[in-house]
C-alpha cells in the first residue's frame, strides 16, 4: 500500500520555559501530534523515538511513524465490476473487436463459436487539493446569477482540469 501519498508534517518551533530550551511540534489532523525535544546528545521524538543526531533526522523519524500509521489504517478494497464488455462470433466469423457493453454480466450465446468477456472497473479518482482550490476561486470570482457567466466559470474550471 505504498501508493498512498501521506501529507508531510508541518513543524513549528516552540519555546520551553527554560532558558535556551526549545521543542518542535507537528499537529496531525487527528487528536494527536508529534513533539521533538532537545536532549543531551541530540533530538528525540517524544514517546516513539531514539536519540537522533539532528533535528532533521528526528523529524524524519516522526514522519516515517506518521506515514506507517496512516498506511496501516487503510484496508484493501475489493473492487466490484461496474460493467462488462463482450464480443461474440458466429460460424466462421472471427472476433472483430466490436465490443458490446452492459452493466450486468452477460451469458455466452449458445450458438456463438467464439466468445470473449471482460469486467470493467472504475479507476480510483485522485482529487487534488490545489485543483479544488483553483476551481473554488473561479466559482467565487464569477457572478453565477447569469447564464453567460455560469458557462464561463464552468469552461474555466474544465480548462483547469484538462491542464492537469
Amino acid at each position: 500500500m505504498s501508493d498512498v501519498t501521506v501529507k508531510k508534517l508541518e513543524w513549528e518551533e516552540k519555546d520551553i520555559p527554560y532558558p535556551g530550551s526549545k521543542y518542535w511540534r507537528a499537529q496531525t489532523p487527528f487528536d494527536w501530534g508529534y513533539r521533538v525535544i532537545t536532549v543531551a546528545g541530540g533530538f528525540i521524538v517524544h514517546g516513539i523515538g531514539e536519540i537522533q543526531p539532528t533535528l532533521e533526522a528526528a523529524q524524519a523519524e516522526a514522519q516515517a511513524d506518521y506515514e506507517a500509521r496512516i498506511r496501516s489504517a487503510r484496508a484493501p478494497c475489493k473492487q466490484e465490476p461496474v460493467g462488462w464488455q463482450w464480443e461474440s462470433a458466429y460460424g466462421d466469423e472471427p472476433l472483430t473487436g466490436r465490443w458490446m457493453v452492459s452493466n450486468t454480466k452477460p451469458h455466452r450465446p449458445s450458438d456463438a463459436t467464439d466468445y470473449v468477456m471482460r469486467p470493467l472497473f472504475t479507476h480510483p479518482t485522485t482529487i487534488r487539493e490545489d485543483i479544488i482550490r483553483e476551481c473554488a476561486e473561479v466559482v467565487q470570482a464569477a457572478n453565477l446569477s447569469h447564464g453567460n457567466e455560469r458557462e464561463e466559470a464552468v469552461a474555466a474550471i474544465l480548462s483547469l482540469l484538462e491542464e492537469r
